[in-house]
């Protein structure tokens, strides 16, 4: 992935919100490589686990179910800080 950059932030990976982290393993299974295992998020009820894809590419993946049972209102994106 090239590295975009604007005025005031840079996208360094690509976060998706996934039914289960099933996908983890899947992905595994399809050539991307472990870059963090599943584990809880610091955003309360959110699993999460990073893989990259064959050329580098950092992928989060974010399982949301127990936040949107708990009634999170927090964007996508909040447990990673706000854009710089």
């Amino acid at each position: 992935m090239t590295r975009m950059t604007g005025l005031d932030h840079t996208l360094d990976h690509v976060g998706l919100t996934v039914a289960d982290l099933g996908a983890y393993h899947e992905l595994l299974g399809r050539g991307a490589t472990d870059r963090m295992s599943p584990r809880p998020s610091p955003e309360a009820g959110v699993r999460m686990a990073d893989v990259a894809d064959p050329e580098g590419n950092l992928i989060e993946l974010l399982d949301r179910r127990a936040a949107r049972a708990l009634g999170s209102g927090r964007p996508a994106n909040h447990h990673r800080g706000e854009a710089r």
